[in-house]
């Protein structure tokens, strides 16, 4: 009977666990993607603003 109330015990913990680490590596790929997102928001208001400038001062 021990083992079963160990096991009841443990099973809980264990799916904290899982849980916790499910949802850290969650958190992890969704601040990989917003990272990506504003990398390429910068790379794209860069490139505008270069462009803009250009036609501005007639380069273009």
């Amino acid at each position: 009977w021990a083992t079963v109330i160990e096991l009841a015990l443990a099973l809980p913990t264990g799916l904290a666990l899982i849980g916790t680490q499910q949802r850290r590596e969650g958190s992890a790929w969704r601040a990989a993607r917003i990272s990506r997102f504003n990398a390429t928001l910068v790379t794209g208001s860069a490139l505008w603003l270069g462009l803009l400038t250009a036609t501005l001062l007639g380069w273009v």
